[in-house]
């Protein structure tokens, strides 16, 4: 009679004991292993694409939307933006900070050390001198007057290691003439679809919200590397 209870007692603990390890499981893979909403206003997803994207300004941003491949000045200027978040504004860089920080947001990759016009705030872009193996202030140049992209972030998700951020972006090109500025709007840099058409001689502004519905998605990709993120890849969806 002893042996029948203590072997229902066994059975009884195999039960308890399969059971703790099924919810352990079930909290483990809802935790690492299913897509997961992230605030879009939050500091993660903010910084990862600022990170993402140095500067807003059409000149550099039209590298991002139009290559299969980051050139290498986009990537210079991303590494640059990166240090000077850490260490502000230095009129002069050495090359190995500034690889320091181009394998910091987008890990391990390669590039030829170049010029980079960056175009954000008070930075105009670096000029590459060979003869010291460093990154030199360029001062005195204005941005783009004629190209601009209108963007709003519209989701986040978190995805094991993996984060995707979700763009809505659209393209306007304004051509000026002595009387008027003719302005185009478009889905995409590659201008496959005019969205709206308009002449003004006044400043104007743009709404990305009244283009939404038509704007181009891109994804934004960062992977998880050490304790951080690192670029991987932008795609239209």
């Amino acid at each position: 009679m002893k042996k029948v209870k203590d072997k229902r007692k066994l059975i009884i603990y195999i039960i308890l004991i399969i059971a703790i390890i099924i919810i352990l499981l079930g909290i483990i893979y809802k935790t690492f292993f299913t897509k997961k909403d992230l605030d879009i206003n939050s500091s993660t997803v903010q910084e990862l694409y600022k990170m993402a994207n140095p500067s807003d300004d059409a000149s550099l941003l039209k590298f991002l939307y139009s290559s299969d491949e980051l050139p290498d000045n986009y990537k210079i200027a991303m590494g640059i933006m990166a240090y000077i978040k850490d260490h502000g504004e230095d009129e002069s860089i050495s090359s190995n900070d500034v690889s320091t920080y181009v394998k910091k947001t987008l890990g391990d990759t390669s590039y030829k050390d170049q010029d980079t016009y960056i175009f954000t705030g008070d930075i105009c872009g670096y000029f590459y001198d060979e003869t010291t193996s460093s990154y030199s202030f360029i001062t005195g140049c204005g941005g783009n007057e004629y190209e601009s992209f209108y963007r709003k972030i519209v989701s986040a998700k978190k995805d094991g290691d993996t984060i995707t951020i979700d763009e809505k972006s659209i393209y306007v090109y304004n051509n000026f003439d002595e009387t008027s500025n003719k302005v185009f709007v478009y889905n995409d840099y590659n201008q496959d679809d005019l969205l709206n058409y308009f002449e003004t001689s006044d400043d104007y502004t743009i709404n990305i919200d009244d283009y939404l519905d038509s704007a181009t998605t891109y994804e934004y990709t960062f992977v998880k590397s050490g304790n951080s993120y690192v670029f991987k890849s932008i795609k239209s969806i």
